[in-house]
């Protein structure tokens, strides 16, 4: 059965960082479909604020790399089209840990139980399967930045939202980002977010 993720960005992101970057200018917004009961009795449904959708999204991204030490829970699902055509939902857990500059801790458990860790403490990175009972190892020092790189794009690994632990978030997001629009305002865990939406050249994706 394939189990091959599909090349996305999922950018998840904790309730409490996104509420503190509340505090916008006036910006285009999508209007919110109007309900079911507004419909029946004629009543216009009220148009979002207008927001500032860039700098909501530069506010965070700065807001994320200078932080020197956060954790965040993670969860995602997925589907993925077998040989049949037939689309199969996998799900997966991740525990990110990072202390700039140089301590970086991954915990992924897929949903079949199979897990994985990744650790980085500024010299090495370190690749370790507990079922197995093995791992892998290579130099590369120079910080989070620098290992995040090398992982991805020299050992071909994958480790989703690794954008988000890169110090260099602002620039990448502002390079990589085509165009960006203000949804709504969204309550995640009980409190207020912002809820952005934009495209890549290669993805969409919503924080």
């Amino acid at each position: 059965m394939n189990k091959t993720l599909p090349t996305a960005i999922y950018a998840v992101l904790s309730a409490s960082i996104l509420t503190a970057l509340a505090g916008c200018a006036d910006q285009q917004s999508f209007t919110q479909p109007q309900s079911w009961a507004a419909q029946e009795t004629g009543i216009q449904a009220t148009t979002p604020e207008p927001t500032d959708a860039n700098g909501i999204l530069q506010r965070m991204a700065n807001y994320l790399a200078k932080t020197q030490a956060f954790s965040v829970n993670l969860s995602d699902s997925y589907d993925t089209v077998q040989a049949s055509g037939e689309k199969i939902e996998f799900s997966s857990t991740r525990k990110v840990l990072v202390s700039r500059p140089n301590g970086l801790r991954v915990e992924h458990e897929a949903s079949d139980g199979e897990k994985q860790i990744v650790l980085y403490d500024g010299k090495d990175i370190t690749v370790f399967s507990p079922a197995d009972n093995v791992y892998a190892q290579t130099a590369k020092p120079g910080g989070i930045d620098e290992a995040v790189k090398y992982f991805l794009k020299d050992l071909n690994m994958r480790l989703p939202l690794a954008v988000l632990l890169v110090s260099q978030l602002p620039t990448e997001l502002e390079s990589r980002t085509e165009s960006l629009a203000y949804v709504e305002k969204s309550m995640v865990n009980g409190q207020q977010a912002h809820h952005l939406a934009a495209r890549t050249q290669t993805v969409d994706y919503q924080v």
